[in-house]
């Protein structure tokens, strides 16, 4: 079953700049030097801001509150409450980020500064947004750009956009997502921000993709990636490779989508940057178990688990928890299953995050299937379609009426299972996604034959197998596996670097110990013990080269097949040439001895007809004239003969004649 991948939209952690280790220990050395309340005040905060892009989000509230510990003292710095408020808003979510967002705007407003009134707007906007209350979150939204309208802050009023873009985008209303994305490109090429109109492009796009408009999908991801490597925005192009391998993975194509996931992840691994390289973990993941390989999947969900716990990201851990729990159930681990998916539910409940908590209920769900509770798994999968239908998330309220249909399926309730089916099919057609359209095709297929329509039946059928041909295509699996073994391959190298690396340390560090040692002590004691710490490093060393040696041989192996493969395709191709040729030329032989065959034929046809007819005629006539009157009764017995055998003789060279002229007719 296909997971529901989020693209990337917000403005957040995937589209910072991850900060460096030296720009935190140095405004950690302002800080500690720091004297006065507010140069404090100031410090936290920023110290926040940068723990916050450097994934460190416990590091980061932990600043905010001393920020705001400090501030508190200082009652007349309302700027200092009020900015410690509103980093613990956006370090927050759902109603814990409307209440900091509020004490923020308090402070704000006290204070007379209505950027950061504007800023307490976006942060309330966003905790509505959290727990699904969008109109409450687009009247907050709507105030904070009429602030940044009217203080002129273009860029300012432009992120707005953006932001009422993806409130549209979660509403399933895509039209006006894309008209308030469009708003903030057209404000972001005024200002020439290439990083803004970037991610409005992506942001388009995204809503595209979602939509099943593949194609335009495309265009916008494209440009987006344009701009961002001329930007030298690696992290922008992660984002969008993710973004375009999400379309693949949507479009079944998971060749495709696999390559993009590894690509955005070799990105993340290269800066460091532990949420995206959860957040690639988790999408490749989705797509091994889409495969059905369910080991390489729980190794891909395990490693993203352990990242989000280390991060401590509620709503990552929940995601991942509740696909960790799908694996359990294709391995036959109900029990660990039903437990992922109970603590996926509480986490999502204690963020009241609608979305996610339907989720949960879903996946608890495909776990009372697994155990034949059809009865129960329709309670979950209830629950979770009226979330979704409150939220208006389309793609996923498809996906419940499909898993419904199923259900129904399974309980022998086949009008009811059509009934789901279809308007899971209906939603699927509108968004593109082949997946669950296979399986509603295949639901309809099985219920129509048990009620015996089967002319419905073999019409759904048919459109099951040319979609199930669509997705599991050979050149699609060859190009997957040719990807994995690509990617193995480059695991392996890059072990044996990093083993020849500590190789060369070992050697340098081993010489360094034995020069130093050489004049620091004398003697043999000395020499005994730089002989034994020799030996033991050489000992090492033989080992590490030894399994170099090993991992060498290994990928000589595979060059060695992989070439024994390209030469035994190369051979065959030559040898199908080859008789291609031979059989051309045998058929332009063929072809001239059927010619000549069919005119001799006719020759023999025509030479028939007037040379070997010719004196049986001849004889048939000089039958006629004998006067048998004039003789005995034997004599005329034998004529009769005779004259019978002459009548069959002609009859045989008539027929031969017209056998002879049909065939040299159709040569």
């Amino acid at each position: 079953m296909k997971y529901f991948l989020s693209f990337i939209l917000s403005i957040g952690w995937m589209t910072a700049c991850w900060a460096q280790q030296s720009e935190l220990d140095s405004l950690q050395s302002l800080l500690n030097q720091a004297t006065s309340h507010r140069s404090r005040i100031d410090l936290h905060i920023e110290l926040c801001k940068a723990s916050a892009m450097a994934g460190e989000r416990e590091a980061a509230k932990d600043h905010a509150a001393q920020a705001l510990q400090i501030a508190e003292e200082d009652t007349a710095y309302t700027m200092g409450q009020g900015e410690s408020y509103l980093q613990l808003a956006i370090l927050s979510r759902a109603q814990e980020r409307k209440d900091f967002g509020q004490k923020a705007l308090l402070s704000f407003q006290e204070a007379n500064k209505p950027k950061g009134i504007a800023e307490a707007y976006l942060q309330i906007g966003a905790g509505h947004e959290n727990m699904g209350e969008y109109e409450k979150a687009l009247d907050f939204y709507k105030k904070a750009c009429q602030i940044k309208e009217d203080l002129g802050d273009t860029k300012g009023t432009a992120d707005v956009y953006n932001s009422i873009g993806i409130l549209h985008y979660h509403q399933s209303k895509y039209a006006m997502a894309i008209e308030n994305f469009k708003k903030s490109l057209a404000l972001h090429r005024r200002l020439k921000n290439k990083k803004g109109i970037s991610f409005a492009l992506n942001s388009i796009g995204a809503v595209y993709g979602t939509w099943g408009n593949y194609e335009q999908a495309t265009e916008f991801f494209k440009k987006s990636l344009k701009i961002k490597e001329e930007l030298g925005d690696q992290q922008g192009v992660s984002n969008a490779l993710h973004n375009i391998g999400i379309m693949y993975f949507q479009w079944s194509d998971y060749a495709n989508a696999i390559e993009s996931f590894q690509k955005s992840l070799a990105i993340h691994e290269a800066l460091d940057n532990q949420k995206g390289i959860a957040f690639s973990l988790n999408a490749l993941g989705s797509v091994q178990f889409d495969w059905g390989n369910y080991d390489k999947a729980l190794e891909h969900y395990q490693r993203s688990y352990a990242l989000q716990k280390k991060l401590g990201d509620v709503e990552g851990l929940a995601t991942v928890l509740n696909n960790l729990g799908e694996v359990y159930i294709e391995q036959g681990d109900l029990t660990t299953a039903r437990r992922q998916f109970e603590e996926a539910k509480e986490l999502s409940q204690s963020i009241a995050d609608r979305s996610s908590i339907a989720e949960a209920a879903y996946h608890l769900g495909n776990l009372d299937y697994a155990k034949n509770d059809y009865s129960r798994a329709l309670v979950q999968y209830q629950e979770a379609l009226g979330y979704h239908q409150a939220l208006k998330e389309e793609a996923k309220i498809s996906r419940c009426y499909v898993r419904m249909a199923e259900t129904y399926l399974a309980l022998a309730n086949y009008s009811a299972a059509i009934e789901h089916a279809e308007a899971g099919l209906a939603l699927a057609l509108e968004n593109g996604s082949l997946e669950r359209q296979r399986s509603a095709r295949q639901v309809m297929a099985t219920a129509y034959a048990r009620l015996a329509d089967y002319k419905k039946a073999y019409q759904n059928h048919v459109l099951f197998k040319e979609l199930n041909d669509e997705i599991y295509s050979e050149a699609s699996q060859e190009k997957f596996t040719a990807l994995e073994a690509s990617f193995e391959l480059e695991r392996k190298e890059k072990e044996i670097l990093e083993q020849e690396g500590e190789i060369a340390a070992m050697d340098a560090a081993l010489y360094q110990e034995r020069s130093e040692r050489y004049f620091l002590w004398g003697g043999l004691i000395a020499l005994s013990l730089i002989a034994a710490l020799l030996l033991l490093g050489l000992t090492k060393i033989g080992q590490s080269r030894k399994l170099i040696a090993k991992q060498k041989r290994e990928l000589e192996v595979v060059n060695s097949e992989q070439q024994t493969s390209l030469e035994t395709v190369q051979r065959q191709k030559a040898e199908i040439e080859n008789l291609n040729r031979l059989l051309e030329k045998n058929l332009v032989v063929a072809r001239d001895e059927m010619a000549n065959q069919g005119k001799q034929l006719l020759d023999f046809a025509r030479y028939n007809s007037h040379e070997t007819r010719a004196p049986v005629a001849r004889l048939l006539g000089l039958i006629e004239l004998l006067d048998l009157d004039d003789h005995d009764k034997e004599t005329r017995y034998l004529v009769e003969q005779i004259k019978q055998a002459s009548l069959e003789l002609d009859e045989v060279i008539k027929k031969i004649n017209e056998t002879l002229e049909l065939r040299g007719d159709s040569r």
